[in-house]
């Protein structure tokens, strides 16, 4: 018999991210009523620039604050950063209550979040569930990436069902998030060297 499976999931820590956070936080959109999702669950530019051809005003200061991980990435999955093209890219908050729900970011390519304002005391990090079934029970298996802190970012495949669970605390939460070669098969932006 063949036991467990194992999926790809890479985590990063930026270097220097209490010295580097104020100023990707100065850059983002504020918690405006426009950006609040009809449903009251999060506060998104998700869909602004989901029309969009190009990728956020925040893209290009925030790449750069993640480009040496992100080569490390490529690397480490024979590619070259160059390889890299992100399809979409969004921001979104939470205060009390508010969450993102089961979701995942189609059949191919790779997620990211990235964790902007997150205190492991009072957050929890995104949950995830294998995209598989046990077959006595039907149900899949959840988890929770370890040791998540501010300034960390995940990658996983897209499949992968996921959500972030309502915030339990007055403090907001802050991720923002992105596709590389996401679902739409769209390449808003291709990373150069």
């Amino acid at each position: 018999m063949i036991t467990g499976t194992s999926l790809p999931f890479f985590c990063y820590r930026v270097d220097d991210w209490n010295d580097k956070k104020q100023s990707l936080l100065d850059i983002l959109p504020q918690e405006e009523e426009k950006y609040l999702e009809p449903d009251k669950s999060l506060y998104t530019d998700y869909y602004e620039n989901n029309k969009s051809k190009f990728l956020p005003e925040y893209a290009n200061f925030f790449f750069d604050l993640i480009k040496s991980d992100l080569i490390l990435f490529a690397l480490n999955n024979g590619r070259k950063y160059e390889d890299l093209k992100i399809s979409n890219m969004w921001w979104q908050s939470s205060f009390k209550t508010q969450r993102h729900s089961v979701h995942n970011h189609g059949g191919t390519g790779w997620s990211c979040v990235f964790y902007v304002n997150f205190n492991p005391k009072i957050h929890l990090p995104t949950k995830f569930y294998t995209h598989y079934s046990d077959p006595w029970t039907g149900t899949s298996s959840e988890w929770f990436p370890p040791n998540i802190q501010e300034g960390d970012f995940i990658i996983f495949p897209s499949y992968l069902n996921h959500e972030s669970l309502p915030n339990q605390s007055d403090i907001k939460r802050t991720i923002i998030s992105f596709n590389i070669l996401g679902n739409n098969g769209i390449t808003r932006l291709q990373l150069k060297d």
